[in-house]
């Protein structure tokens, strides 16, 4: 059976938000790809079962074909972002020929215990991982304010400079 889908899940010092679409260890931001997070949400939904590498590729990638080769990257990038091996796991479990098993205890917990903020991102999340997203649009704003700057300047020099070429042959 299918675990209901809940925001956040905890296991062995992480905190994977699925709401915020952010992965935690120990309060700092770890970073994967969107489909590397997508596919360790599945696997940590699923708790203890075997995820066909078939229904994996379904999930992550819906209505796309992409090879096998897709999905062993994503593991592999969430067992290197999470310090896992795949000889001796902690998090997920290679089943050869078949799919994968996410094997640490994962806890839930209760809606009442979590107090989100009202843009969704938790409050154990640190005031870093929260700013990175306001700088995306000042970022923006800057190099927009750069590109308008660059061209009102060459505006201003094709237009005086052409003007005072004009104005010196006559």
């Amino acid at each position: 059976m299918i675990a209901p889908h809940n925001d956040l899940y905890e296991f062995e010092g992480f905190v994977l938000d699925a709401g915020s679409r952010i992965l935690l260890r120990d309060g700092a931001v770890v970073r994967l790809t969107p489909k590397a997070f997508e596919t360790l949400l599945v696997l940590v939904r699923r708790g203890a079962q075997v995820v066909d590498k078939e229904q994996l590729l379904k999930e992550v990638w819906p209505d796309t074909y992409v090879e096998e080769n897709s999905l062993s990257r994503n593991i592999h990038e969430i067992r290197k972002a999470l310090g896992d091996v795949s000889s001796e796991p902690r998090f997920i479990e290679t089943i050869p020929k078949r799919g994968y098993r996410f094997v640490a205890p994962v806890k839930v917990p209760a809606t009442e215990e979590i107090k989100l903020t009202e843009n969704r991102m938790p409050l154990a999340v640190p005031e870093a991982a929260q700013s990175t997203r306001r700088r995306k649009p000042t970022a923006v704003l800057v190099v927009g304010a750069l590109i308008l700057g660059l061209a009102i300047a060459g505006f201003v020099v094709f237009y005086f400079g052409r003007g005072a070429v004009y104005f010196r042959f006559i």
